[in-house]
C-alpha cells in the first residue's frame, strides 16, 4: 500500500461507532461518472472523478479492515464496484461475521471522489486589444482535492439498490437456482452484503413472496423432550 492521501475519507455512524473509510492507494485515478471529451474543452474546467479501482482502510469497527474495490460483473449483468479483496486485523482474534459490506462500498466511493481542473492545450489569457498570453501550451489535469459524492454518482459505481418486491424477487430467483450450501453466501456476494443480511432477507422474502422462493423450507427449532426419571 502506498502513502495515505490525507483528507480522502468518508464516515458514517453505526450506533455509537464512527466508521471511517480512507483511501490508501489507487491503480487508475481517472474514472468519471460523466465522461468528458478533452477536444471540446476550450477553457479551464472543473470536473469530478474517482480514484478507482483502489484500496481502502476501515477504522471504527471491532476489527481494522483493508479492502480493494474493483469493477466486476454483478447479478444484474452489469458492472459495478465490488469488494474483491478484504483482510481483517482483529485484536481479539475474531472476524466480524456482520461487517457492513454494502456500507463500506458506498463509503469507499465517497472517499475516492476528487475534483480536478482540466486545462486544454494552448489555453490563452486575453488582455484586450488583441494581446494575449499562452498560459499552458500542453494542457493538463490537476487534482485540486477531495469532493463530496452525491447519491446519483455513488449508485453509478455501486449500482442502484433494489427495494421491496423487486429486491425479494431477485433474492428468490437466486435462492431457487443456487446449490444447497452456497445459497446465502452467494446471495450476500451478489448484493454486496453480509451473510446475516442474506439470511434475514431470505426469510422475510420467503414469508412475504413465497412464489419467488422455490424449495424454501422454514427452519424450525427442535422441541425438547420431556425428561423421564
Amino acid at each position: 500500500m502506498t502513502q495515505l492521501m490525507r483528507g480522502f475519507t468518508a464516515s458514517r455512524k453505526i450506533g455509537k461507532r464512527l466508521v471511517s473509510v480512507q483511501l490508501l492507494a489507487s491503480d487508475k485515478p481517472q474514472m468519471f461518472y460523466e465522461p468528458y471529451d478533452i477536444t471540446k474543452i476550450k477553457k479551464p474546467t472543473k470536473i469530478a472523478g474517482n480514484y478507482l479501482p483502489a484500496e481502502f482502510l476501515v477504522t471504527g469497527l471491532p476489527c481494522e479492515i483493508t479492502f480493494k474495490l474493483d469493477k466486476v460483473k454483478t447479478y444484474a449483468k452489469s458492472y459495478s464496484m465490488q469488494i474483491t479483496q478484504i483482510t481483517f486485523n482483529c485484536p481479539n482474534g475474531l472476524q466480524s461475521s456482520d461487517t457492513p459490506i454494502d456500507l463500506l462500498r458506498r463509503l469507499a466511493v465517497e472517499a475516492s471522489t476528487f475534483v480536478a481542473e482540466i486545462t486544454p492545450a494552448n489555453t490563452r489569457t486575453d488582455h484586450g486589444s488583441g494581446n494575449y498570453t499562452v498560459t499552458d501550451s500542453k494542457g493538463g489535469f490537476i487534482v485540486l482535492g477531495h469532493a463530496s459524492a452525491n447519491k446519483e454518482r455513488t449508485e453509478a459505481f455501486t449500482g442502484t439498490r433494489p427495494t421491496g418486491k423487486d429486491l425479494y424477487k431477485q433474492i428468490g430467483e437466486l435462492y431457487s437456482t443456487l446449490e444447497y450450501g452456497t445459497k446465502h453466501k452467494k446471495i450476500a456476494e451478489a448484493f454486496g452484503r453480509t451473510h446475516a443480511w442474506a439470511y434475514k432477507h431470505t426469510a422475510i422474502g420467503a414469508k412475504k413472496y413465497p412464489q419467488f422462493f422455490k424449495g424454501y423450507k422454514k427452519q424450525t427449532t427442535k422441541k425438547k423432550g420431556r425428561k423421564t426419571k
